[in-house]
This record gives C-alpha cells, structure tokens and sequence, in this order.
C-alpha cells in the first residue's frame, strides 16, 4: 500500500484538485444515512479534516466518532 501512497509530492496537483472540488460540491444530506456508520479523525491530519468528521458525525443518526489527537493520515505524512 506504502508504495501505491508514496511520494505524496508526486499527487499534490491532484491532492490540491481533489480538496478544490469537495470544497464547492453541494452539501451531503447527512441526515438520510440510515447505514451504521463510524467515523475516525486525527486532530493532527494536515488535512483538517477533525472538524468535518465531528460535524458528520453529529448529523448522521446513530454515528460513531473515534477522535484522536494524534495519527493524522494515519501516520502516511510521517513517513516522508
């Protein structure tokens, strides 16, 4: 997996694209998801992606949210 993941410098174009279109898609009707659901964040992701998962996981019934304050990227931007 590391090899397929490595180097994220090689993706940054598309990293940077990626982050620009979830920016502008319509909002998620979080409030349909019927499917059990757990969510995990790293308060440390360089990506700020915390804050995103609490929100969804306040807004989808019956949610898990496991929250740490370490292991963003699940330590892949660590490995550089």
């Amino acid at each position: 997996m590391m090899n397929t993941i490595l180097p994220l410098k090689a993706r940054a174009a598309g990293l940077r694209y990626d982050t620009a279109a979830g920016k502008s898609m319509a909002r998620a009707r979080l409030n349909l998801v019927q499917a059990p659901t757990l969510i995990i964040s790293a308060r440390d992701d360089r990506y700020g992606t915390y804050a995103s998962a609490e929100h969804m996981a306040a807004r989808i019934a019956g949610a898990r949210f496991l929250g740490f304050e370490t292991g963003g990227g699940a330590h892949v931007d660590r490995a550089q």
